[in-house]
């Protein structure tokens, strides 16, 4: 996750429909979603969870179950102390290049999906 995950507020996308909701319905909206997701892997969307991406159906899947995961584990350790040293840019590099192979992961929830005979 970067340091700073992006914010995509629809009320500043839909500006032009007399009636707002929440979903991304339209082509325009669908832009300012990517525009506001840019390079990163996450969006959180306001009011309505995130947008998560990846190079394969099998990266953007591991990567959101540990968006989750990451989620959970932020908000329980607010929940103990407001001072968490979260990791520097250098830190976030290597951690990106070393800790994401998907397929490890993959293959766990697979098995987890997959009924047993």
């Amino acid at each position: 996750m970067p340091p700073e995950t992006p914010l995509f507020e629809i009320r500043d996308a839909n500006t032009s429909e007399k009636q707002r909701g929440m979903l991304v319905l339209n082509p325009q909206l669908g832009d300012a979603l990517a525009k506001t997701l840019g390079g990163n892997p996450v969006v959180l969307m306001r009011g309505h969870g995130d947008t998560v991406v990846g190079r394969s159906v099998r990266d953007a899947t591991v990567r959101t179950l540990y968006t989750h995961i990451d989620a959970q584990a932020q908000s329980a350790a607010l929940a103990l102390s407001s001072k968490i040293t979260p990791m520097n840019e250098s830190e976030l590099e290597i951690n990106s290049t070393e800790n994401f192979d998907a397929d490890r992961p993959w293959q766990n929830y697979l098995q987890k999906l997959t009924p047993r005979r």
